[in-house]
């Protein structure tokens, strides 16, 4: 029941890296894969280096969300891994 996180988002409307993450997490929670995914890609452009990681992986978990299945957030993790030095 996506009810009791209906308050939490109407508070939660900041546009820095902590509050879209935590935006797009209720948003999951919500049942609203697609609106987190939107949250997600707003605080992957304003991640800082060290919190990157975490926002690709939130993308990740919305597409499985929004699909229902792994491979389109599986192609998409490969897609923006870096590729080891050789």
């Amino acid at each position: 029941d996506p009810q009791p996180y209906e308050a939490a988002l109407k508070r939660e409307s900041a546009e820095n890296f902590g509050a879209l993450m935590a935006r797009g997490n209720l948003l999951l929670l919500a049942d609203k894969p697609q609106e987190a995914l939107t949250a997600f890609q707003k605080a992957y452009e304003i991640a800082p280096d060290d919190r990157v990681a975490s926002a690709i992986e939130s993308m990740a978990r919305a597409m499985k969300a929004m699909d229902g299945t792994i491979g389109r957030a599986n192609a998409f993790l490969l897609s923006v891994r870096p590729k080891s030095a050789e």
